[in-house]
């Protein structure tokens, strides 16, 4: 048995196993994500000699606390006030435990298709309204003001302080705060926000709508606008089939920029459900692609926790990083976004 299959049989009757079809005993698919900032292994807990999941269990990768499963696991508690019992669009958490020294995240799985680059090409359309509809359910449950210094200027501040920024990148800085400014002058509605709303974290449930997966960069008390800009600029990239053809920037303008901009009815639709204006959208929208950034610096192990700079390696990567383009391109171009 592997550290999971002996952590559920240890635990068959908390977790009523046979509720889940796993009374006959289990077998584990393990993934290990390849993605740099990754520091988790996962399990899908499969009925033994079935196909689907039942169940998936998160280890750490290294023994000891892990603060993205702790968060992971208060997101999805904080979840289960905003989402019915009986609705699939987000796993729920049976347990957040310590086998040993390693943290383990048990929830339940969600299963259908997902949404990949190819779905996304047959069934363009459906799909960006089956996201949208599921971010109205989940952005309708709550609204407050927004933490403009928690959100979006400290973060930006702790960038300034570690990342060996030059000419051009102050003043990419400089004009981010400037464009966000805004976002401190009217009220603004507060939601649960995912954090990385893009393949292979979206399923395509069975009953025709969406559920999410993979909650460790989710924040309750979030931005609004994010995750619908973030799942829009990956289906412009899926449509574009930017991953062959490398062109990231040429995607994201086709989707946001432009009187002709496809993603427009979208966004508008997005921005009269939950009372948005134009500048707060524009505001938004450099903010998602500030913070993306800045959140991806911060996953990294190797980024100081005081005093030093980031190591020129990771700071080459970080310049490289498509999403480092598009900030640079939305704060750029932003007088040309199709709603401005």
């Amino acid at each position: 048995m592997n550290l999971v299959e002996s952590y559920l049989h240890a635990n068959r009757q908390r977790f009523d196993l046979r509720r889940y079809g796993l009374d006959d005993g289990v077998s584990c698919l393990v993934l290990t994500p390849r993605f740099r900032a990754s520091r988790h292994v996962v399990f899908l807990v499969m009925p033994r000699n079935a196909g689907e999941p039942a169940l998936v269990a998160k280890v750490a990768r290294l023994p000891g606390a892990s603060a993205s499963l702790e968060r992971e696991a208060s997101n999805l508690r904080a979840l289960e006030a905003l989402i019915p019992d009986d609705d699939m669009a987000a796993p729920r958490l049976l347990a957040f435990d310590s086998v040993g020294e390693w943290p383990l995240l048990l929830e339940t799985a969600l299963t259908g298709p997902l949404l990949t680059p190819e779905v996304i090409r047959a069934r363009h359309d459906d799909a960006c309204r089956a996201v949208l509809d599921w971010l109205l359910r989940l952005h309708g449950k709550r609204a407050e003001a927004v933490d403009y210094e928690r959100l979006i200027d400290a973060p930006l501040r702790r960038f300034a302080a570690v990342f060996p920024l030059t000419r051009d990148e102050r003043m990419l800085l400089e004009r981010t705060w400037e464009l966000t400014l805004p976002l401190t002058q009217t009220p603004l509605p507060v939601f649960m926000e995912h954090g990385d709303l893009s393949h292979p974290n979206i399923v395509w449930r069975r009953d025709g709508r969406i559920g999410v997966i993979d909650w460790e960069l989710a924040d309750p008390n979030g931005l609004p606008a994010q995750d619908l800009f973030f799942f829009l600029t990956y289906a412009g990239f899926a449509s574009a089939d930017a991953g062959n053809t490398g062109d990231y920037t040429g995607a994201f303008r086709q989707t946001f920029f432009g009187a002709g901009a496809w993603a427009l009815p979208l966004v508008e639709a997005y921005a009269s459900a939950v009372g948005l204006s134009s500048p707060q959208l524009t505001a938004l929208f450099v903010a998602c692609w500030a913070r993306y950034v800045v959140g991806l610096l911060d996953r990294l192990e190797d980024v100081p926790a005081s005093g030093d700079v980031v190591p020129e390696e990771t700071a080459a990567w970080l310049r490289n990083n498509r999403y480092s383009v598009l900030w640079r391109y939305a704060v750029d171009h932003v007088d040309e976004l199709g709603w401005v």
